[in-house]
This record gives C-alpha cells, structure tokens and sequence, in this order.
C-alpha cells in the first residue's frame, strides 16, 4: 500500500512530496522516498535581504547613530558608576590591541591634531605661532629639568663641583663589612693619586687590590677629563652601605642564631691639588694669625657687658673678657 501526501510541503527553496508504504504485517509505516522539486519563485538575494537588513543612513549618506537598548544602557551606566568612565578605558577600548609604538605614534598625530584646531588669543592657528612645535617644547622642558637637577645635586653635595673641576667614582657593591672598607678610606683619604695607589698595592687588607683598581680608573678618567695628573688629589673618601643578607645559623641543643653577610662600596672623589703658590700663601696666613693672637695675649673682645656705674667694661673670666 503506497500513501502520497495530498499536499506537497514547501521546505526553504524546494518542494518536498514523501511517500510511504505499510505492509499487513505491521502497522508501521516507513518513509520510502522523498523527492524535491526547484521553487522557480525563491532566490538566494531573498535569503541574503532576510538575514542581513540594510542599515539606516543619514540624509547626508553617513551612517545613523545606533539606537541602543534599556539593557545595554543600564550596563553602561554601570560601567561608568564602577570604574569612573576613565579616559585611558575608553581609549583602550577604541584602540582595540594596538601595539605600544602604535598607540604612541596616534597620540603624537592626535596633539598635532589639536593644535593645528587650536587658536591664539588673536584668532591665529597655533601651527604659526611660537606656540606650535609640541615636540620641540617637550625636550626643551625635559633639557630644562635635567639641568636644575644637575645644579641640585651640585649643591646637596657641596662640593663646588661649578667652580672646581672634579671627578667622582664609585666601586660596586662587594661583599665587605662597612668598618673594614673604612679603615681604607681613611688611609687614602687626603692623598696624591699616586701615593693612594701605592698605599693600596703594599696593603695587606683583603679589599686593597680592588680599591687599587678603582683608583687607577678614575685616575684616567679624569686625565681624560682634561685635568692635570700630577696635580690629582684624592680629596674625599667615604663608605656607603649596601645590601644586608640574614641566614639561619643552627646551633647545639636547640638553639639558633642569625649570621649577617653585609655589603659595602667606596665613593672617591678626585680634584686638583693646591699648588705651591697657594701652600705657601695659607703658611703666610696662619703665621699672620698666630703673630695677631700673641700681640693680644689670646684676649678678644667683642661686646661690652654693662658693669657697676653704668660704665661698659670687658669682665675677666668670661667668654667675653678671656
């Protein structure tokens, strides 16, 4: 027994017509063939207009502003609420993974944007004003600051680094307790360049072959630096702490302790010695002061203290009269 659907079904672009048999055996039926037959009146652009409508335009062919709904607005005000609608997040979210040089190089086109929109008090652009090289204002400020942080550290260090030409050098950090690498300074502290250096090579301190070494280098650098070599004075050496290591150290019957590992560098700093003319002009002086203090007997008298009488006198005894 063969059934055919009297009505054919319309499935997408074809006509679909089943037919099924059943057997006195069995009352199932089973679904023999189906055939489809070409629907002259569908097309595929039918297809596409159905699932991609056209978008809205402007009268002016720009495309319109999309409208957006109660819940998306709702989810951006509650973006904003939590995280302040910050500047640098919508400019990440309009960048979309750009790389750092990338995202430089728009920042860059986007100030010269503004400032080419940009306008003086008069009326004129910026781009022919004084005003109108960014790149230029930027390094001549980064210059300007580098300046007044180098003339700062002149003067924090007191070392009349504008008026005396100098040149500072620093070893690493090295493994040395800080008192040990001072007892070193103090022996080259105040020396000629080359008698520190053969103090440091007859030293028997472990840390004296580095310091040698450090002196030797800053001794060329500053020959490089154009200063005199045989007027090089080892004028200040002094000792910074470093890093500090702490490790367990396990003892009998339970006990511990904590064994410090510390780490110390040098600082020298070379200038030109005084020469024999300005030796002997600081002999004239001193003689000058010594010859002064004899002739007053060691008495100097500064403000005079009212005394009996009403009468200024000098009183023996105290600051002011010995």
């Amino acid at each position: 027994m063969v059934l055919r659907l009297a009505n054919p079904t319309k499935l997408g672009s074809s006509w679909v017509t089943a037919s099924s048999s059943a057997t006195p055996s069995s009352s199932r039926q089973t679904v023999r063939s189906i055939t489809t037959t070409p629907n002259p009146s569908f097309s595929f652009r039918d297809l596409v207009s159905r699932r991609a409508p056209e978008k809205k335009q402007k009268p002016d062919g720009t495309p319109a502003k999309e409208e957006k709904s109660l819940t998306q607005s709702l989810r951006e005000a509650a973006t904003r609420t939590l995280f302040g609608n910050r500047r640098e997040t919508e400019l990440a979210r309009l960048r979309q993974g750009m790389s750092a040089a990338d995202q430089r190089k728009l920042d860059q086109d986007n100030l010269q944007a503004r400032a080419l929109a940009s306008v003086d008090a008069e009326g004129n652009p910026l781009l022919e004003g004084e005003d109108a090289d960014v790149t230029g204002q930027r390094a001549a400020r980064v210059a300007e600051r580098m300046a007044t942080r180098q003339q700062g550290r002149l003067e924090r260090k007191k070392w009349n680094g504008l008026q005396r030409p100098e040149h500072k050098y620093s070893t690493a950090a090295f493994k040395i307790s800080p008192k040990k690498l001072q007892l070193l300074a103090d022996q080259i502290s105040g020396r000629p360049i080359d008698y520190a250096i053969l103090q440091m090579q007859f030293s028997p301190k472990r840390a004296a072959k580095r310091i040698k070494s450090t002196l030797c280098l800053a001794r060329d650098h500053a020959v490089a630096k154009g200063m005199n070599r045989s007027r090089l004075v080892v004028d200040e050496a002094w000792v910074g702490k470093d890093q500090l290591l702490k490790k367990a150290e396990y003892k009998g019957r339970m006990r511990m302790g904590i064994r410090k590992t510390y780490f110390s560098h040098m600082d020298v700093v070379l200038r030109l010695g005084k020469t024999a003319k300005e030796v002997q002009g600081e002999k004239v002086l001193k003689a000058r002061r010594m010859a002064r203090s004899v002739a007053t007997g060691g008495v100097h008298r500064t403000s005079a203290v009212s005394g009996v009488g009403g009468q200024g006198r000098a009183v023996q005894g105290t600051a002011w009269g010995y």
